[in-house]
């Protein structure tokens, strides 16, 4: 409900998108429930209206993040022999460097508890790296049917690299990152080595 009683639709959704805005452009330290409420143009009390705490919100900030990536990444498979392997490789990893994730990265590391909270959610059954993985895993097996990579190839296992060393950059953000799009052509120019090797 607004102030003045009459209903805000999707009001949830609405301070999620709040909460992401205020964080990619001021950091963790700009997250607040008043500058989130401010963002959204609500008053704060609607905020712990749809939320028991703030670190409740959040977890559900983090958890869109998630959500949105693998939608994102469900249609990949798609891609299969189109332009090259490895710029669609790429492009995958680069989309996992965009500024919203790179936020949400520092929002989780700077706040005590809240990778708790999300793991919860994510044990639960919220979207996150899983789902994408499996997109990669098919975007690769199909490639694999195509031709275009080693008949003998592992997807799973280059899926997993890709991904770890998405996660171990996510992590060692802040403490000099390389640029996300030269990160991404070097993360896509390894596994795919290790997918093409067509051994002796």
């Amino acid at each position: 409900m607004s102030p003045r009683g009459k209903a805000i639709p999707q009001l949830r959704e609405r301070l999620i998108l709040a909460g992401e805005r205020v964080l990619v452009a001021g950091g963790p330290g700009a997250v607040s429930a008043r500058a989130v409420a401010r963002e959204a143009g609500v008053a704060t009390g609607l905020l712990y209206h749809h939320f028991g705490d703030f670190d409740e919100f959040l977890a559900a900030l983090v958890i869109d993040r998630f959500r949105a990536q693998a939608e994102r990444m469900a249609g990949f498979p798609q891609l299969a022999g189109s332009r090259s392997v490895e710029e669609n490789l790429a492009d995958a990893a680069a989309g996992l460097f965009e500024s919203p994730v790179l936020a949400v990265a520092d929002l989780v590391r700077a706040r005590a508890g809240l990778s708790v909270k999300v793991m919860s959610q994510l044990d639960a059954g919220a979207p996150g790296m899983p789902e994408m993985q499996r997109a990669i895993v098919g975007y690769l097996d199909e490639e694999r049917r195509l031709g275009r990579i080693a008949a003998a190839a592992d997807t799973e296992a280059g899926a997993l690299l890709l991904m770890g060393a998405v996660h171990h950059l996510l992590l060692q953000h802040g403490s000099g990152l390389p640029r996300p799009a030269d990160a991404a052509r070097r993360i896509a120019a390894a596994v795919l080595t290790g997918l093409t090797e067509r051994g002796p």
